[in-house]
């Protein structure tokens, strides 16, 4: 059980009784209206999934080990923890005055919150981690390669894929850099003067490829590449159709359709990964439209549960009704 002090409750929230209840759904960050947006990718239904509160402008979205979902605010430099039984919104830390965490990710193995954090005073930026529980923050990696830690995502062995957007749009000079957890050594994946410009966010596949948003490679409406784990060999997915300037958010299904937030045409599209095929699957409603940032923002996919193994569901049956027989008889009182 996590205790965490500083707990208020959001000031708009869809009542429910667990995460599992939107399984499959898309939560979708919209940082110029203080709030978290569900999006149904079924139906494209939105609903307001929380606002207010410690929200200001919501960036990064991750969903934590215990269910939480956690959220970095650029413009508080905060980072918070949604109940999604009971809406309440949690302080867990706030950083630095000149620190903007821009995404999260969670470590599946401790559940650690894994920031990319940019600078307002002229600094690279660097990767922290941030302990759930208590808050505490420390610095993993900084300096280097890096000009703008701007989008991260975890790698099957543990690693950090963190998107490294360049000076400007039109310098060419974005990366991507894996970073050693336990070191904080860096090791530049893709260098500058590649297909990548300015990669936004990064979402990883099931056999470990990588799927990469471009603000703005090469011809100003975005674009999403695969990329090779190993090579670093990069592979156009999709281009022009939708895109206007504005992919930012990317995240994955269970059954691999890649979900992608368009911030200036404020929609999320659906997009085939083997074919690149474009599908509106929402748009307007609470996603504006215009300049970049306006729009949604970053995305997460609430997992499906795995089923229970049928033993474990047998023998659970069986304790239920050897239960049941036992409170009719007078017997089990605990």
């Amino acid at each position: 059980m996590f205790y965490f002090p500083a707990m208020i409750a959001a000031s708009a929230f869809l009542a429910r009784t667990a995460l599992a209840d939107v399984a499959g759904d898309l939560l979708v960050t919209d940082p110029n209206h203080a709030r978290i947006i569900e999006v149904n990718p079924a139906t494209g239904v939105q609903t307001v999934f929380a606002s207010g509160g410690y929200l200001q402008s919501p960036v990064g979205i991750a969903i934590g080990n215990s269910g939480a979902v956690v959220v970095s605010d650029n413009s508080n430099n905060r980072i918070i923890s949604i109940n999604p039984t009971t809406g309440a919104q949690t302080l867990i830390t706030s950083l630095g005055a000149t620190q903007r965490p821009l995404d999260i990710a969670v470590s599946p193995t401790n559940g650690n919150i894994i920031v990319a954090e940019a600078t307002d005073n002229g600094g690279p930026g660097e990767v922290m981690q941030v302990n759930p529980i208590t808050g505490n923050t420390i610095v993993v990696s900084s300096g280097g390669n890096f000009i703008t830690p701007w989008g991260i995502a975890i790698q099957a062995n543990g690693s950090y894929l963190i998107g490294n957007r360049g000076s400007q749009a039109s310098s060419n000079d974005g990366s991507l850099i894996v970073v050693n957890p336990t070191t904080g050594a860096q090791t530049v994946l893709v260098g500058s003067g590649s297909l990548l410009w300015t990669p936004d966010h990064e979402a990883i596949g099931v056999d470990g490829s990588i799927f990469v948003a471009d603000h703005d490679a090469p011809d100003g409406s975005g674009e999403i590449f695969n990329v090779n784990p190993t090579t670093g060999a990069q592979s156009l997915v999709s281009s022009g159709g939708y895109f206007d300037g504005g992919p930012g958010g990317i995240a994955i299904a269970n059954d691999g359709t890649l979900f992608v937030s368009e911030t200036n045409g404020g929609e999320i599209l659906g997009i085939n990964p083997d074919t690149g095929g474009q599908t509106v699957i929402t748009s307007g409603g609470y996603f504006s439209s215009g300049i970049y940032g306006v729009g949604p923002e970053e995305l997460a996919v609430v997992p499906v549960p795995e089923p229970a193994p049928l033993g474990m569901l047998l023998v659970g049956g069986a304790a239920l009704l050897r239960r049941r027989a036992s409170l009719r008889n007078g017997y089990g009182s605990n």
